[in-house]
């Protein structure tokens, strides 16, 4: 009695499992198959993405070729030397030492901004003076020197915000009464951005400081 009910149970078994195989092994190449089309799909949208963002650079480095400055001949502008640049900042200022002086150039899309910048001291007071040389592009364009398109004249207890033009280069400046802070920055002869910045001077240390700069070395 026992092996009649054994072969038909072992049999049913067999069939059973093979039955579950059989679906298992489906549902596996089924999964697999997604897999590859996800795959596929994820490498698609990568690849037009990465011309996509080709594209972009293009149109990116061309429009920064159209800002370019150029010169008589119709050639691009090097930017200077930041070693010349530096030669722009006198070892004293206002009676302030320096205590440091450095520049850099760098360049990206076909075009370079030099720059340099030194920092004077005498006790509490300090000033801050940084040049920087757009020559390959406008950097007004850029927005680094925005103040240059508009008109700012704002003024209350505690200072003052402003556009003015010097020497017939425009320039912002701005100035708290309250803590002696202020900028000074003049868009000299279309090309360089010269800032001056102060913390615990007067409001007409800015413009000195400005004046006693060696700007004939960016003529």
């Amino acid at each position: 009695m026992l092996r009649r009910l054994f072969f038909p149970f072992l049999a049913f078994a067999i069939l059973f499992t093979t039955a579950c195989s059989n679906s298992a092994a489906k549902e596996a190449e089924e999964a697999e198959k997604e897999t590859k089309e996800a795959m596929n799909e994820a490498k698609e949208e990568m690849e037009k993405a990465g011309e996509d963002l080709k594209s972009g650079l293009e149109q990116i480095g061309n429009a920064l070729q159209n800002i370019q400055v150029k010169d008589a001949n119709g050639n691009p502008v090097e930017a200077m030397d930041f070693r010349d640049l530096k030669e722009t900042m006198p070892e004293k200022l206002l009676g302030m030492d320096r205590e440091s002086h450095k520049g850099q150039r760098n360049g990206a899309a076909g075009f370079k901004i030099s720059n340099a910048e030194a920092v004077y001291r005498d006790g509490d007071k300090r000033l801050e003076v940084n040049v920087v040389d757009g020559a390959g592009v406008g950097l007004a364009a850029l927005g680094a020197a925005a103040w240059t398109m508009v008109e700012i004249d704002n003024e209350s207890d505690d200072g003052y915000e402003r556009t003015v033009t010097i020497d017939g280069n425009k320039a912002f400046e701005k100035f708290n009464e309250k803590n002696g802070d202020g900028e000074l920055s003049v868009f000299y002869k279309k090309r360089y951005i010269i800032s001056v910045k102060g913390r615990n001077i007067k409001a007409k240390d800015l413009r000195d400081a400005y004046d006693d700069l060696k700007l004939g070395k960016l003529e």
